[in-house]
């Protein structure tokens, strides 16, 4: 029988987000045959944990607060000393301090290293920019989940071209199965500003400044002044709850807009959707676009990162810049008022998603990386490039 890679997937935390989604659907797909997960988070475990641990992957959490400082050095001490007693094959990191976190533990041991970019980086300070240049120059991949972050991770620098991967984003069988209309109003009754019926816009992301809500918000009141029967889904939590609960009051359409709060399963909630609607200020490669084209949404979204690698403007879908609220404005009002171009454009949608981002797609191209990263380099195998770096450190 064939000895089964092992790979140690680093994250910073395990609560509910978008890169936490894609890291559970990467585990519920890949070959257990063929490889040995097992997954470790920097700072705190979350909902998102439980279902790795359902699916019998072993998850610890190192607690930490910082990823510089004593105890952030004891931790990689413990890190590295389990890489070695277990026999890691490949470190497989995401988000900024994993990446820095897997790539120092990768090199004192001679494991293989992968990290993860998923955004068009919201590294600002100097350290940061650095820290990340050192990642670039020292992972023996990088991946990006959409050409647009490839182009950001060049443009950082300390890499060269050959080192970035685009894998792009998939969406499991069970995104294309529409869930009932009867389960998305039994979720919305209890909320007294929703009402059955209305033409609904929504919109499903965590309340970060990112992907500004506040935008969502002033095109919902123009959209209001061309339809006054139309009402506003905000699905997903976060810090700016009470603020954005502010903003819609004063625009007077607190009665049209329902905050849904987060939702353990947010597909449900599509079909009380007639528009889908993404206004982020900066994207990756979103995964709540790719959900909401697989059920048949028409979507607006705005034209940054991967968005228009995904969507074709008024074939599939609509683009708009991020800071032009009027024209999103527009494009929802015209989505609303027409059930024709909804579903012409939601069928389009969901044929782009079923024949380029399925998960079954994205699974192998990991497994292939998987293999490929392993596949011995002048000769040089695992315990050698560990002898050799450990001279080094």
């Amino acid at each position: 029988m064939m000895q089964r890679i092992k790979i140690l997937y680093l994250i910073d935390k395990l609560e509910v987000g978008g890169t936490q989604r894609h890291l559970a659907q990467l585990l519920g797909g890949i070959d257990r045959e063929m490889f040995e997960p097992r997954v470790c988070c920097l700072q705190r475990l979350g909902p998102i944990a439980d279902e790795i641990v359902a699916r019998n992957i072993p998850v610890w959490c190192l607690g930490l607060r910082r990823i510089y400082g004593i105890r952030a050095y004891m931790a990689q001490r413990r890190l590295v000393s389990v890489i070695n007693r277990e026999g890691i094959d490949v470190i497989h990191s995401y988000l900024f301090s994993a990446n820095l976190f897997g790539t120092l533990a990768g090199r004192r041991v001679g494991a293989r290293v992968i990290a993860s970019k998923r955004d068009m980086g919201f590294e600002t300070s100097i350290l940061q920019k650095r820290a990340s240049r050192w990642v670039n120059a020292h992972a023996d991949i990088v991946t990006a989940n959409s050409q647009a972050v490839a182009r950001h991770i060049l443009a950082e620098g300390g890499i060269t071209g050959d080192k970035v991967k685009v894998i792009y984003n998939g969406i499991s069988d069970d995104a294309f199965r529409m869930t009932e209309q009867s389960v998305a109003e039994n979720l919305l009754a209890k909320h007294p500003t929703w009402r059955k019926g209305r033409p609904t816009a929504g919109i499903v992301a965590n309340l970060k400044p990112v992907k500004n809500h506040a935008g969502f918000l002033s095109a919902a009141k123009m959209v209001l002044g061309k339809m006054p029967e139309a009402q506003f889904l905000i699905v997903g939590d976060g810090p700016l709850r009470k603020e954005l609960e502010s903003e819609a009051a004063s625009l007077g359409i607190s009665d049209r807009t329902t905050f849904f709060g987060e939702a353990a399963n947010p597909r449900d909630l599509l079909p009380a959707m007639d528009a889908f609607v993404l206004c982020s200020l900066h994207e990756g490669f979103p995964n709540a676009v790719l959900e909401a084209m697989a059920a048949g949404k028409a979507v607006a979204a705005t034209a940054n990162g991967g968005c228009p690698e995904i969507i074709r403007h008024g074939r599939n879908g609509f683009l708009v810049s991020p800071t032009d609220t009027e024209s999103l404005a527009e494009y929802v009002v015209r989505l609303l008022d027409s059930r024709a171009l909804r579903e012409t454009l939601g069928k389009a949608a969901r044929e782009t998603v079923a024949a380029r981002f399925t998960l079954e797609r994205m699974v192998d191209e990991f497994e292939q990386l998987y293999a490929d990263i392993l596949t011995p380099v002048g000769g040089v195998r695992r315990e050698e490039r560990s002898a050799t770096l450990a001279m080094c450190w």
